[in-house]
């Protein structure tokens, strides 16, 4: 809203990105009518005033851009997150892995609203007897976790909480240090009864990382597209089972030596790094100044 101002204000061309849907966003619950209404006024004004619009993958497009017309929805680019490979050169010397020979899963990030960690919990639970996977696992949450303290009673509970602990939020560069020395990364998504148009960055960060990723995420939507196509496995959000079972396949690669991932083997993966999707922008930006 504050660059549409100034673009006006200085007869400048400018460019909306939008990382998610704005008033289709599922996570927008519990507003007013008012509230929606104001919601849907500021989209539609920045998507008519806008020369280019920039969205992370074409289901979104698809999504924001059905209540306007074909001439706006022109207007639209498609450029995904990118990962930095030179951030990795200044991490800081961070020891997270506790003992290497455990399987360490990983969550990095917040856990908050209608994305929850119980589907993980209950599968951790119908792993329990299972002694030769569960007494190997170390499943950690490094982030702001909301409701914590129910869910370390429920982990008591459930007699899991020696398998799971949680850390506090960590920096930026710190959390990709951390990243690095997990196994196995875990990407967790809310249920979704229509198709997920999310395709958060840290997925996308998670990349460079050279780690197996894990997505609990709808088996219908963009995040298990992209983790399909690199032969990622994936779980419902709500399925403990199917997330029990791709731990104990984890398990099972992890024991054969075979858990690996290297994304410079992957032309979708490269198609991710930060040199890719900022010849895409550039493009973008001259393509709109030109037609200005």
């Amino acid at each position: 809203l504050l660059a549409e101002e100034i673009a006006q204000q200085n007869h400048l061309p400018w460019l909306a990105h939008f990382s998610d849907p704005w008033s289709d966003n599922p996570y927008l619950r519990g507003l007013s009518s008012q509230q929606k209404e104001s919601v849907q006024q500021m989209e539609r004004g920045v998507v008519l005033a806008a020369d280019k619009l920039v969205f992370t993958n074409q289901p979104t497009v698809d999504l924001v851009m059905a209540k306007y017309s074909p001439v706006n929805k022109q207007k639209a680019s498609i450029i995904p997150h990118g990962f930095d490979l030179f951030k990795l050169q200044e991490l800081p010397l961070t020891q997270f892995k506790k003992n290497p020979a455990k399987l360490t899963l990983l969550h990095l990030g917040n856990i908050y609203g209608i994305r929850s960690p119980l589907a993980i919990f209950e599968a951790l639970e119908l792993l329990k007897d299972e002694k030769h996977i569960f007494d190997d696992l170390d499943m950690a949450f490094v982030g702001a976790v909301s409701k914590k303290g129910h869910w370390l009673k429920l982990i008591r509970q459930k007699g899991i909480a020696v398998g799971v602990r949680f850390e506090d939020r960590v920096g930026y560069l710190q959390s990709l240090s951390i990243g690095r020395q997990a196994d196995v990364l875990i990407t967790l998504d809310a249920p979704s009864d229509n198709e997920s148009v999310f395709l958060p960055s840290k997925l996308v960060e998670y990349l460079s990382l050279n780690t197996v990723i894990l997505g609990i995420t709808p088996a219908k939507g963009v995040s298990a597209d992209l983790l399909r196509s690199l032969h990622m496995p994936i779980a419902h959000p709500q399925d403990a089972r199917q997330i029990a079972d791709a731990i104990r396949d984890l398990h099972t690669q992890w024991k054969q030596g075979k858990l690996a991932f290297d994304w410079q083997r992957s032309q979708i993966a490269k198609s991710y790094e930060i040199e890719a999707t900022t010849d895409k922008l550039e493009s973008a930006l001259l393509n709109m100044v030109e037609a200005g």
